[in-house]
């Protein structure tokens, strides 16, 4: 039988996010977060079947969407950007974390420390309403080959 949860007790908290010491928030939304895994199975055939021995991960990324009510830094980020600039360089890799906003201590941060901006951007003025832009990150394991952190 299925264990039940107590829904009041998931926190539910706005986040600030910030992203290579640039403040992004707090955002409009939760963010979005993709990992993308690949593995790489170890088989033995043996008598007619196959036996799995090994999964091994051999390559981790994750995409990362948030919904930014800071336009200025959003399109300042955005803007940095030029044709043949590789986005895919280590040395372009950011740190990027999201820290609820609440008044109680012990709320743990999300970090990814390897984290690069992507040359894209959203960003449709609203009138009448607070102005949001999208702004989409990808995120590859740090030198510990950890995709991020939560503490």
């Amino acid at each position: 039988m299925p264990q039940s949860y107590d829904i009041s007790k998931i926190k539910q908290h706005p986040y600030l996010a910030v992203f290579d010491g640039t403040v992004l928030g707090p955002l409009a939304d939760a963010p979005k977060i993709e990992t993308d895994i690949e593995v790489f199975d170890s088989l033995i055939y043996e008598n007619g079947g196959h036996e799995e021995v090994s999964r091994t991960i051999t390559r981790a990324s994750a995409k990362i969407t948030i919904l930014t009510k800071n336009i200025d830094a959003a399109l300042t980020l955005a803007g940095g950007f030029s044709r043949g600039t590789d986005i895919a360089d280590p040395a372009a890799r950011k740190v990027l974390a999201f820290t609820p906003i609440t008044e109680s201590a012990g709320e743990k941060t999300l970090t990814f420390s390897a984290a690069v901006l992507l040359p894209e951007i959203e960003y449709v003025p609203a009138m009448g309403k607070d102005h949001v832009a999208r702004l989409s990150f990808m995120a590859y394991p740090d030198a510990g080959g950890n995709l991020f952190t939560f503490a």
